[in-house]
Parts: structure tokens; sequence; C-alpha cells
């Protein structure tokens, strides 16, 4: 009998477990109803009431119209907001803080369309406002980090079959300067940022496609970077990259 109860609790607590995993949807919560080329999504307070919203991206070859969706607070969208006026073919979204006043702004990564940064009122409401990078660039992916360390948001473009570009924030959210890493001949899809090799300055690990090696560009000051490490087989069709300590030794990997 005791070999029985125990059995009986350790299946009882499994599928109580399993019953805490599981997953559904419903009509309530379809992000419209529109048949889109969604290409990427974004998670953030965009309007500053506490819960968590929703940006789509849509579009990628062929123009389509990106969207925000706004939280009831009860894990529902009941309101969607076109994200400006024009369709754009937008691979890459990134939501965060780039002209420094506390509310989440969005940077519109666009292939072979030029780049732009909408501004958000506080509220949720954005107005289009300056652009970023080349203005006509096969870009795949977007993503924020401060690289010179200078304590506002920059942004990295990755453009397949171009020049991958830096575009530095001036600290308003507008963008005049920027740096080329690595060449025309490039395939890249993704790119991360982080200290690979301890020394302070923050380094950019690149996927790169079409039988490319994916690369680590190390950092050597003043945002040159010269040394580069190849890994992966040479041969790897790779579409995005991630960065964590994964065996805890202390080091990125």
């Amino acid at each position: 009998m005791k070999i029985k109860l125990i059995v009986f609790f350790t299946l009882a607590i499994t599928t109580a477990n399993a019953q805490s995993l599981e997953f559904f949807t419903s009509g309530r919560l379809i992000l419209g109803t529109h048949k889109e080329r969604t290409a990427s999504i974004g998670v953030g307070d965009i309007d500053n009431d506490g819960d968590a919203d929703i940006l789509v991206a849509n579009g990628r070859h062929w123009p389509g119209q990106n969207r925000v969706f706004v939280n009831n607070g009860r894990g529902v969208f009941t309101v969607s907001k076109e994200l400006g006026f024009e369709s754009e073919t937008t691979y890459s979204t990134e939501l965060a803080d780039f002209d420094g006043d506390g509310d989440l702004d969005i940077a519109v990564g666009n292939d072979m369309a030029p780049n732009y940064i909408f501004i958000n009122d506080g509220q949720g409401n954005f107005e289009r406002a300056s652009s970023f990078g080349v203005a006509y660039a096969p870009t795949r992916n977007i993503v924020v980090a401060d690289i010179d360390q200078d304590g506002d948001n920059d942004i990295l473009i990755t453009n397949r079959g171009k020049e991958n570009e830096i575009c530095l924030n001036n600290g308003d959210g507008t963008f005049s300067k920027s740096i080329g890493f690595g060449n025309k001949e490039d395939s890249t899809i993704d790119v991360e940022v982080a200290d690979m090799n301890g020394d302070g300055n923050l380094d950019l690990i690149l996927a790169n496609r079409d039988d490319q090696p994916n690369m680590v560009y190390l950092n050597e000051g003043n945002l040159k970077f010269t040394k580069k490490i190849p890994y992966g087989t040479g041969k790897d069709i790779t579409r995005s990259v991630a960065i964590s300590d994964i065996d805890k030794d202390g080091f990125l990997d």
C-alpha cells in the first residue's frame, strides 16, 4: 500500500506540473485579423500604464503596415494602432528610449527603404522623426546597444550583401554619424553586442549566411574592429545569434 500511495502522489504531482505548463489561445488573443508578412515583434510598456504591449513589424520584401497592439491589462489586445502612415518593407523593429525622455520609442529597419525613428509622446502615440543609416540598403536586422558607452542608445544595422552599419545616437534620437563594419560582400543576418574578451570594450558577434563564416569582431577601442575571429563550420546557414555564459565560467559564450 505504501508503494502504491507513493506512485499515486508522484503521478498527481507530475500531472499538476504538466497542467501548469499548458498553453492556450482563443480568438480574443489573435493580434489582428490581417494576413501579414510579419518579420519580428517587440514587447514593452509602450503607453506607460504598467502592462506589456506588442509591436508587430510587417512587410519583409513587400510593403506592409506595422502595428502597435495595446494591452487592456488582462492580456487581451482590444486596441491596435497603425505605426506611421506608410506601408513599409520592415524586417526589424526595436523598442528603446532614443531621445532620453524616459519612454519607449521605436526604431524601424526596412529592406531597400529608409529606416526611421518614431518618437513616443509618453502615452503610446508615435510621430515619425529622423532617419538613420543608408537610405536604401538590404537591411535584415537592427540591434540596440550603447556601443560607444556614452549613455545613450545606438543602433546597429545588418545588411545582407552590403556593408553593415553602426549608427551613433547624438543623445536626442538623431543619428548623424554612421560607422561601417564588414564589407559589401558580407551576408550578415544578425549581430549581438558583448564584451567577449573582457577588455571593457563592446565587441560584435555576427551571424552570416550564404556559406560565409560567422565572425567575432573585437573592438580595439574607439569602435575600431580590425581583429576578426571566425566561429562555426564556415558553411552555416545562420539566422540569429545569442550570447550567454553557458558554462558558468565567467566568460560569454
